[in-house]
């Protein structure tokens, strides 16, 4: 197990093609700093911590995507966001996108998926690499409410999966789209299918399936669940609970056999549950 000395908050964890690197948030006197540290094969810190930039908003929620130069991250000032690539030698040039708010990454091959939200827009880029210049994102949600706090990731087609806290009907609900690599909006879908607020989606690849991850309150304490769609995101079997009860901010991977899923559970700590997928 790896320890870092100091405070830090919403760390991400990587593997690149240099080992796994670990991103987090400080927050000092000056504001929120961002930062990045190697470890070993086997967990443990190696070299110097990596600081790879400042921010002025209240959280600056760090995303990140293994590319091959590096780790493509992004995070929230104001106000908008800022996206870069780390490596071992530090932070490259990094690239502003105005007004943006809960920016998400993923990768697979050579292509980066930017995804944010701008109040009732949520916004997806494409890019080969890191972009050189402005961001240019496509619109995939408007409309009524707010979009929050997406997920994404790209599957072997080469389509982006999009989850995101969604307002429109007041209380927050979680949507799933499936956008083309061009940017154009193929299918949506409601994922939870029971009422409370839904909250804080991950979403995995599992082939041509999403799995989905988000706590709900039903009635009560909230609870993680996990909801399966196939192909033109039709549902795929009955949604899963997978916690007990004061279980938030989950997290999701497919092995290539099977789910794993991690949350917070107060006064439990951090819990995993192995899914196995048919």
């Amino acid at each position: 197990m790896a320890t870092l000395a100091g405070s830090h908050a919403l760390p991400t964890l990587q593997a690149t093609s240099s080992g796994p690197m670990v991103t987090w948030e400080d927050t000092g006197p000056s504001g929120i700093v961002i930062q990045a540290h190697m470890l070993g094969a086997d967990g443990t810190p190696t070299g110097q911590p990596i600081q790879l930039g400042t921010s002025d908003a209240s959280e600056a929620r760090p995303a990140t995507a293994p590319m091959s130069g590096g780790l493509a991250v992004a995070w929230m000032e104001t106000p908008g966001a800022r996206l870069g690539l780390v490596s071992g030698a530090g932070m490259s040039s990094t690239t502003a996108l105005p007004g943006a708010r809960f920016p998400a990454l993923a990768s697979h091959g050579g292509e980066l998926a930017v995804v944010w939200s701008t109040g009732s827009d949520l916004s997806i880029a494409r890019t080969t690499g890191m972009p050189g210049g402005q961001v240019a994102g496509t619109v995939v949600r408007t409309g009524a409410g707010e979009a929050r706090v997406p997920s994404v990731a790209i599957d072997a087609s080469g389509a982006s999966l999009v989850a995101w806290e969604d307002t429109r009907e007041g209380e927050e609900r979680i949507y799933l789209a499936r956008v083309s690599a061009s940017g154009a909006k193929q299918d949506e879908v409601r994922v939870e299918d029971a009422e409370g607020s839904a909250n804080w989606p991950a979403v995995a690849v599992m082939g041509e399936r999403a799995a989905i991850a988000y706590y709900q309150f039903q009635g009560g304490p909230p609870s993680i669940f996990l909801a399966v769609f196939g192909p033109g995101l039709a549902r795929n079997g009955a949604t899963l609970r997978v916690s007990g009860k004061n279980a938030r901010y989950p997290a999701v991977t497919f092995t290539g056999s099977e789910l794993g899923v991690a949350w917070a559970e107060k006064d439990a700590g951090i819990r995993m549950r192995r899914v196995a997928c048919d």
